[in-house]
C-alpha cells in the first residue's frame, strides 16, 4: 500500500480546524469590539448585547438538528453548506450599516451555518480516521478550539484598535474562502440513511427547551437569578412577574420541553421510527460522563475567561488588545499539549490524561488566585495561565475521542451535535454564574469598604450605600482606571475601594472554576481506561 503525502492524510483535519478557527473566535471578536460597533452602527449597548444573545440561542438550538442532518445527508455535504452559510452572514456582518443587518449576517446567518458546520467537523474526522491518527486528529481539533477562544480577543482586539471592527469579520471570509477552496481534499461521505424522515417534532422541542434555558442563563445577569432586579421587557412591553426574576421561569419551561422531549423521543423508539437523537447512547458511561466533563469544563473555561478582563480592564486599565494577549500562554500552551497529548497515550492511558489535565487546570486556579490583587500584571498571569492551557489541550485532546468512540459511526453527527450543544451551554453557564458570583462578591466587597472607610464622610457613606442597594454593582466591572479630579480624596478612597472589591471578587471567583473542575474529575471516574475503536 503506497503511503498517503501529508496533504492526502490530514488535510481533512486542516480544512475542519480552519472552519472551526472561526466559528470559535468570532464571538470573542464582538465582545472586545462592542464600544466601536456600537458607535459606528449609531446603536447602543443592550442592542449589541442582543445580538450576541440571538446568537448564542441560534447555535444551541440547531446544534443537534445539524448533527442530525450530517447523519442523514452527508458530512461533506452539510460541512459545505454550514460554511458557506457562515461566509455568507460573516460578509453580511462586515458590510453591516446598521444593528439590524448585523443581527441578520452575525447573530442568525453565521449562527445557523455555525450550528449545521461545527458537528459536521467532528464527524468527519470520526468517519476518516482511525486509531492512533483519529487520537492525533482529535488533539489538534481540541487544541484549535481552545486556542481560537483565546485568539479571538488579540485578533478583534488589534484589528479594532488599530484598523476596524470589520476587518475582523473580514479576517474570517478570508479563512471561510480558504477553507472552502480546500474543501476538495475531503472525500463523500458513504453509508448514511438518506431515507430515514426528519423529526421535527424533537426538533421544536428540543431547540425550544434549549433556546429557553440558554435565554434564562444569559438573562440572568441582567434580571436576576431569582429575585428580579428589573421588570422583564418583550418588545417595549413590560411583563411582571411580581418579585421572582425571569431566568428561573424560563429554566423551568427548558425543563418542561426538555421532559416532553424525552417523552417523544421513547414514544418515536417504541414505533420503530427515526428520532432526533437515540437515547441509547446515554447507556455507555464513556459518552455520558465524556459530557459530563465537556458541560463541567467548559462551564470553567468560561468562568475564567470572565474573571481576568473585569480585573486587568477595571483595575489596571488594560484596553481589548493588552487583555488579549495576557491570553497567549493559554493559547500557546493548549496548541502544543493538545496535539502533543495525543502521543503520550502510548505510555500513559487516555483517562488519566484526562485526570491529570483536570488536576493541572484545578492548580492553575489556585495559583492565578494567589497573584490576584490590586497591583497585578499581565506577567503575574504567566505561569497560571500557562498550566492552565497545558490543563485544557490535554483534556480537550482525549475527550473528544471519547465522545465520539463512544457511538457507531451512524450515529457521529448527534453525538457530535449533543457534544458542541453541551459545550455551548456550558460555556452560557459559566459566563452567568461565575459572573453573578463576581458581581455579588464586588458588590458586598464595596460596600463594606465604604461602611469601614475612616476617609468618607458619614453622609457620602449613606449615599453611595442606598446607591448600590437601589442600581447594584453592575458598573464595577467596566470602571476605568483612573478617576477624573484624583486628587480629591474621596474620589481616590472610592478608587481604592472599587479596586479592592474587584480584586476580592475575582479572587472569589476562582474557587468556583476549580471546584467546577473538581467535579469534572469527579466524573472522569467512570471512564474508560483507553479509547475504544468506533463500531460500524
Amino acid at each position: 500500500m503506497t503511503k498517503k503525502s501529508f496533504w492526502k492524510k490530514w488535510g481533512i483535519v486542516i480544512v475542519t480546524a480552519m472552519s472551526l478557527f472561526v466559528v470559535v473566535i468570532d464571538t470573542t471578536i464582538l465582545n472586545v469590539s462592542m464600544a466601536d460597533v456600537k458607535n459606528d452602527l449609531n446603536t447602543d449597548l443592550p442592542t449589541i448585547q442582543w445580538a450576541i444573545t440571538i446568537y448564542a440561542l441560534v447555535m444551541a438550538a440547531f446544534l443537534i438538528l445539524g448533527g442530525k442532518l450530517a447523519d442523514i445527508f452527508g458530512r461533506k455535504k452539510m460541512f459545505l453548506i454550514g460554511i458557506v452559510l457562515y461566509g455568507i452572514g460573516t460578509l453580511t456582518a462586515a458590510l453591516a450599516q446598521d444593528a439590524t443587518t448585523l443581527i441578520i449576517g452575525w447573530s442568525i446567518l453565521e449562527g445557523l451555518g455555525g450550528a449545521i458546520m461545527m458537528p459536521a467537523t467532528q464527524s468527519l474526522i470520526t468517519e476518516h480516521y482511525s486509531g492512533k491518527d483519529r487520537s492525533i486528529a482529535m488533539g489538534i481539533w481540541g487544541g484549535v478550539a481552545g486556542a481560537g477562544a483565546a485568539f479571538g480577543p488579540i485578533f478583534g482586539g488589534y484589528l479594532t484598535t488599530n484598523a476596524s471592527w470589520r476587518w475582523a469579520f473580514g479576517l474570517e471570509i478570508v479563512i471561510v474562502v480558504v477553507a472552502i477552496a480546500l474543501s476538495y481534499v475531503i472525500p463523500k461521505s458513504k453509508g448514511l440513511n438518506k431515507k430515514e424522515k426528519l423529526d421535527k417534532v424533537g426538533f421544536a422541542l428540543s431547540s425550544l427547551s434549549l433556546t429557553s434555558l440558554v435565554y434564562g442563563i444569559i438573562e440572568s445577569s441582567d434580571y436576576g437569578w431569582w429575585k428580579a432586579k428589573k421588570t422583564w421587557e418583550l418588545f417595549g412591553n413590560e411583563i411582571s412577574f411580581g418579585d421572582l426574576s425571569i431566568t428561573p421561569i424560563f429554566i423551568t419551561i427548558s425543563m418542561l420541553l426538555m421532559t416532553a422531549f424525552v417523552w417523544w423521543i421513547k414514544k418515536e423508539e417504541k414505533e420503530k421510527k427515526s428520532p432526533l437523537i437515540n437515547l441509547n447512547i446515554f447507556k455507555s458511561k464513556q459518552f455520558t460522563s465524556s459530557i459530563i466533563v465537556i458541560g463541567l469544563m467548559a462551564l470553567s473555561q468560561a468562568g475564567i475567561m470572565f474573571t481576568i478582563a473585569p480585573l486587568l480592564q477595571g483595575v489596571r486599565g488594560y484596553n481589548a488588545f493588552e487583555t488579549g494577549i495576557t491570553f497567549l500562554p493559554m493559547s500557546i500552551a493548549m496548541m502544543i499539549t493538545a496535539p502533543l497529548s495525543s502521543k503520550l497515550d502510548k505510555i500513559i492511558k487516555s483517562k488519566y490524561l484526562i485526570q491529570i489535565g483536570l488536576v493541572l487546570s484545578i492548580i492553575s486556579g489556585f495559583i492565578m488566585r494567589s497573584q490576584t490583587d490590586v497591583n497585578i500584571e499581565s506577567e503575574d498571569l504567566i505561569i497560571g495561565m500557562a498550566m492552565f492551557g497545558m490543563g485544557m489541550g490535554m483534556v480537550m485532546a482525549q475527550i473528544t475521542n471519547m465522545v465520539m468512540s463512544a457511538v457507531k459511526k451512524k450515529e457521529a453527527g448527534q453525538a457530535s451535535g449533543l457534544n458542541s450543544t453541551v459545550r455551548q451551554v456550558g460555556m452560557a453557564l459559566g459566563t452567568a454564574v461565575v459572573g453573578t458570583v463576581l458581581l455579588t462578591s464586588m458588590t458586598s466587597g464595596f460596600t463594606d469598604g465604604v461602611k469601614n472607610s475612616k476617609v468618607l464622610p458619614s453622609q457620602v457613606k449613606e449615599s453611595i450605600t442606598k446607591q448600590v442597594d437601589n442600581e447594584g454593582m453592575d458598573s464595577l466591572s467596566h470602571q476605568p482606571s483612573s478617576e477624573k479630579n484624583t486628587e480629591n480624596p474621596i474620589s481616590q478612597e472610592l478608587k481604592s475601594i472599587s479596586d479592592n472589591a474587584i480584586a476580592e471578587g475575582s479572587k472569589d471567583t476562582y474557587y468556583y472554576t476549580s471546584g467546577f473542575f473538581v467535579l469534572a474529575l469527579i466524573a472522569s471516574a467512570w471512564l474508560p481506561k483507553e479509547v475504544s475503536e468506533i463500531q460500524d
